[in-house]
């Protein structure tokens, strides 16, 4: 049994997080030659994926503008920042997750690593502004970047937001039963759940939470269109994300 949450169908910040891990894929080569400069060319590694959020313990923040058509936030915590710089001076690492231990050094530190990380992700012809943190700035795309200094793992959080004129991913195309069940969102679409006789907009679905009882005229299956098209039968679910969505076997 699968499931995917109909709110996902169109979703642009769907598609922004694959590219993005995409990139990360394809410039894997570059951005560990980048950051090894830092560390006296010890063996880095990474591992990048996607998150739920981007929070983490105690977070400093590096803010960017990426030309005029993103912002990139990158936090880590602390002990994360403390732990790297002391291998960038080639210290011993005494795990401290002291705040007060952060100087001026640290926080510039930081700057320049995060600078780095989005400058081996964009065209070479982007401009990557340094912006100031603003709490209420807000994201949508959040990934985890795991770097692994000599087998130590360090967690930089990884916020992305695309300006609304660049949102357009559609690639003009009808979807398929397999564009569907795999969650490939490549055209914005008007999709309804249809309940037998009944229908559930997406907007009724916003004021739904997990553990909800959707009422229907029958509980057995129900019936999947895009653009008016048939799909598949399901089970309407209320999932983990309080999302609406549709169990299909």
């Amino acid at each position: 049994m699968s499931h995917f949450p109909l709110t996902d169908i169109g979703n642009p910040n769907l598609q922004v997080r694959k590219r993005t891990l995409q990139t990360f894929k394809d410039k894997h080569r570059d951005l560990r030659t980048a950051l090894e400069t830092y560390f006296h060319r010890s063996e880095i590694d990474f591992v990048v994926e996607a998150a739920a959020n981007a929070k983490c313990e105690d977070p400093l923040y590096s803010e960017f503008q990426i030309t005029d058509t993103a912002n990139v936030r990158i936090a880590t915590s602390s002990k994360t920042l403390l732990s790297m710089f002391n291998k960038h001076l080639n210290m011993d690492n005494d795990d401290s997750d002291n705040r007060d231990n952060l100087t001026e050094s640290h926080r510039n530190f930081f700057y320049n690593i995060s600078k780095r990380t989005i400058a081996c992700l964009v065209p070479d012809n982007s401009e990557i502004t340094r912006i100031n943190y603003e709490q209420s700035r807000i994201y949508h795309v959040h990934l985890t970047l795991k770097l692994v200094i000599e087998k130590k793992p360090h967690t930089l959080f990884i916020s992305l937001e695309i300006n609304e004129k660049n949102k357009d991913f559609s690639s003009k195309k009808d979807f398929s039963k397999k564009d569907i069940q795999s969650t490939v969102s490549n055209v914005p679409i008007q999709l309804d759940a249809t309940l037998l006789c009944k229908k559930y907009s997406l907007q009724q679905a916003k004021n739904m939470s997990v553990g909800d009882i959707i009422s229907l005229d029958k509980t057995d299956k129900i019936t999947l269109k895009v653009n008016n098209k048939p799909i598949f039968l399901g089970k309407l679910i209320v999932d983990e994300q309080s999302q609406l969505g549709v169990k299909y076997e």
